[in-house]
């Protein structure tokens, strides 16, 4: 799998292929992650709430989906070398099927690093001491943990995650800070009520207490060299819940092409996609484009 970019209007396909190489070698070099197979995805036609002050694009924006099961989305990185600076990485069960990380590097501060976990993938950085404290939601039951700076140093790490199974995720990730966002409604909740969960009303639970409900976790640094971000929702298999992938009409992206993966957590297994939107002309700045599904189907389709 590759990290793709943002397709501007004045990059040619050749500039982005070049970008695209030059990214992995610096961050993601090392990092096996599961082959993708290609196939045509059908969208059907999905009702959502409507955004109150969004208007849609006058046409629907084209959108490519390239679906395949990723079996083991494990990774294979190489020891840190005897004498180089000392690397460690302890994990634990934060209970809800969340993971907790220490990372101690004190020979490595504020530096760029990235984080891997079942084909999920998010930048982060060390303190000025050299240490990270991370949570990240476990989206497979064996809990593993990989992790690269920019320099090539790695750590590696795993912890038994057996409530993965029990919980149902679906994250989006991007490269460059802005992107997607994920929202969530549920009961038929509209825009703004009660129900309606994203970034801004995240509905995390507490420290140590069972979820209620659903709810959205925000991760990447967008202050890395290369930011990437993801958004993840865990969801109640048991409460009728509609999801949309929200991307505004920016400067940067309009009349362009807009690319992420879109991961599916059931039951201990991983299903992944990379998704292409191509975004509306630059007329249509401050507008917005929605991708939804109903879980636990994972079919996406344009919605307004």
């Amino acid at each position: 799998m590759h990290y793709p970019k943002f397709l501007s209007k004045g990059m040619g396909r050749s500039d982005l292929m070049l970008g695209l190489v030059a990214a992995s070698v610096v961050l993601m070099s090392g990092l096996v992650m599961s082959k993708l197979s290609m196939g045509q995805t059908n969208f059907a036609a999905l009702s959502l709430p409507s955004f109150a002050g969004a208007s849609a694009p006058d046409s629907a924006p084209d959108l490519v989906s390239q679906n395949a099961i990723a079996p083991d989305a494990s990774t294979t990185l190489p020891a840190i070398a005897a004498g180089a600076c000392p690397v460690s990485l302890e994990l634990l069960d934060e209970g809800n099927a969340m993971i907790g990380g220490t990372l101690l590097a004190p020979c490595l501060p504020n530096q760029d690093l990235v984080i891997a976990h079942a084909g999920m993938v998010f930048s982060a950085k060390t303190l000025s001491t050299g240490a990270l404290f991370f949570s990240l939601p476990a989206l497979k039951t064996d809990g593993q943990v990989d992790i690269r700076f920019s320099g090539g140093e790695t750590a590696s790490a795993a912890v038994p995650m057996p409530d993965a199974a029990a919980v149902q995720r679906v994250a989006v990730q991007w490269p460059f800070e802005d992107g997607f966002v994920i929202h969530a409604f549920e009961d038929g909740a509209a825009f703004g009520a009660q129900g309606h969960i994203w970034q801004e009303t995240p509905n995390l639970p507490d420290a140590g207490a069972p979820a209620k409900g659903g709810y959205v976790q925000l991760l990447g640094d967008g202050g890395a060299a290369m930011p990437l971000m993801a958004q993840v929702f865990t969801y109640d298999a048991a409460t009728p819940t509609e999801v949309l992938f929200e991307a505004a009409v920016t400067e940067t992206n309009c009349a362009g092409e807009m690319m992420g993966d879109v991961l599916f957590a059931k039951g201990g297994a991983v299903e992944k996609s990379e998704i292409t939107v191509a975004m509306p002309a630059c007329d249509a700045l401050g507008e917005y484009v929605h991708l939804g599904f109903t879980p636990p189907s994972p079919a996406l389709a344009l919605a307004n």
